[in-house]
This record gives C-alpha cells, structure tokens and sequence, in this order.
C-alpha cells in the first residue's frame, strides 16, 4: 500500500541532510515524498546563494531525490523564535491537510539550532490535527538528525538521561 511521507523542517538542506536517504528509499519503493521548508531563505549565512538561485537549487534536490516540488515558506531565518507559536503551527496544519500525510519526519526536539528546535514543537503540536479535524490521522512522527547542530546537544540529552536513571 502506498504511503504519503512529510518533512517539516527549517531551512533548505535540512529535508536533505536529515532525510534524504529515506526519502529516496521511500520514493524507489513507489510512496510519495513531501518536504516543507519553513524558511526559503537563508539570509543569515554567510557566502549563501541569491534566494532564487537557492530555490532554484532545493526544487532541483526534490527532483534528483524524486520527491514533489517543495513547500516552501517565508518565516524568517534564524528568528523562528520570534514567530508566534501558533502561526508555525497552524502553517504546518494548512500543509498537513493539503498532503494528508501517513508519516511526518522532523527535527529532534534537543536539536541545537533554535529554528529547528522551534520547528519540531511546532510540528508535534500540528500532528494532532486530527484530533481536531477531519484528517487523516498519522501513523507515525519521527525526528531527524541534522548533522552538526542535532549531534551537538546530545550530550544534554545524556545528561537528562543520566539524571532520570539516577532518581529511580
């Protein structure tokens, strides 16, 4: 049976680095693959592509990928914690009725960089839509690793586990 797969994440190269593989695995075994990109821009970076040169460069990811044309929004880079809580999520619900997704794949909660740890709150609170509407309900939310801002908050999340296994 054919599944309906979404990424939430933050910046353009996030749906990659964090979920390319499994995209590409999901889409050669005939499943559909979407990725929502909350900030189109990456305006903060340094040495960073004009904006239509990196849109341009995240639709052709999506191709080489076999995903669909990306969802991409206008939040502002670096600033999501800025951003009322409730337009993530309600922007996040808006996609999520458009793809009615089976699976939603987003950054870990203790990810290090603050866009992303804002995307993931938000993401979790919008998987509950159906609780709410009528969607279809997920089967599964699961987080990604980006590489060099998830891995760098480990070691809290070691320690909280640490922690939880020294109270009991």
């Amino acid at each position: 049976m054919k599944k309906i797969f979404l990424s939430v994440t933050a910046h353009p190269d996030d749906e990659v680095l964090g979920f390319g593989a499994s995209a590409a695995k999901f889409v050669a075994n005939g499943h559909t693959v979407y990725n929502c990109i909350l900030s189109g821009n990456a305006d903060a970076r340094r040495h960073r592509p004009e904006t239509d040169e990196l849109i341009s460069d995240t639709i052709t990811a999506q191709k080489i990928l076999g995903c669909q044309d990306p969802i991409i929004g206008a939040f502002p880079n670096i600033k999501f914690n800025n951003v009322p809580h409730l337009e993530l999520v309600q922007y996040i619900e808006k996609v999520i009725e458009d793809v009615q997704p089976d699976y939603i794949f987003t950054h870990h909660p203790y990810d290090l960089n603050n866009d992303h740890y804002f995307v993931s709150k938000a993401c979790q609170a919008a998987a509950r839509l159906f609780q709410r509407k009528p969607v279809k309900r997920i089967q599964g939310l699961y987080f990604m690793e980006i590489l060099s801002s998830t891995d760098w908050a480990f070691l809290l999340m070691e320690i909280i586990f640490n922690l939880t296994l020294s109270l009991k």
